[in-house]
C-alpha cells in the first residue's frame, strides 16, 4: 500500500510519520487491495485536523477528524475509515452470496422442470 503524507501548515516531524504509517498499516488487516492512501494533517488554531482518503479498486473512501492533538484526531479517523471499509466488505459478501443463491436456487428450480417433463413424457410414452 502507497501512504502519501501531506501536512498543511507545519513541518511534520518523523515520530508523528511514523505514527501515522503505523496507525495506516492498521486498516489494511481488513482488505489487502488497499492501493494507496493519502493523509493530510492540517494545523490551525486550535485544532489538528486529520483526513484520510483511501482508494481500494472502484471504491473510495474519506474520513475526517478535528481534535486538541494529532494522535487523538489520527485514531479517530482510522477508526471512521476502518468501520467504512468493515461496511462496504460485509455488503459485497451479503450481496455476493445473495445472488449465489438466488442463482444456486433458481437452477434447481430448471433442473426440477426438466426432470418433472422428462417424467411426464415417459409415463406418456408407456400408455
Amino acid at each position: 500500500m502507497n501512504i502519501e503524507i501531506t501536512a498543511r501548515h507545519f513541518t511534520a516531524s518523523d515520530k508523528l510519520k511514523e505514527l501515522v504509517n503505523e496507525k495506516i498499516m492498521k486498516i489494511e488487516k481488513y482488505n489487502s487491495d488497499i492501493m494507496n492512501c493519502h493523509v493530510i494533517l492540517t494545523k490551525e488554531n486550535s485544532s489538528e485536523n486529520v483526513e484520510i482518503n483511501a482508494h481500494i479498486k472502484g471504491h473510495d473512501f474519506s474520513a475526517h477528524e478535528s481534535g486538541e492533538v494529532f494522535e487523538k484526531s489520527l485514531r479517530d479517523a482510522v477508526e471512521k475509515i476502518s468501520i467504512q471499509i468493515i461496511l462496504f466488505l460485509l455488503i459485497m459478501f451479503l450481496i455476493f452470496f445473495t445472488y449465489k443463491f438466488y442463482f444456486k436456487s433458481e437452477e434447481n428450480t430448471r433442473v426440477n422442470e426438466i426432470n418433472d417433463s422428462q417424467e411426464e413424457i415417459t409415463i406418456n410414452s408407456k400408455d
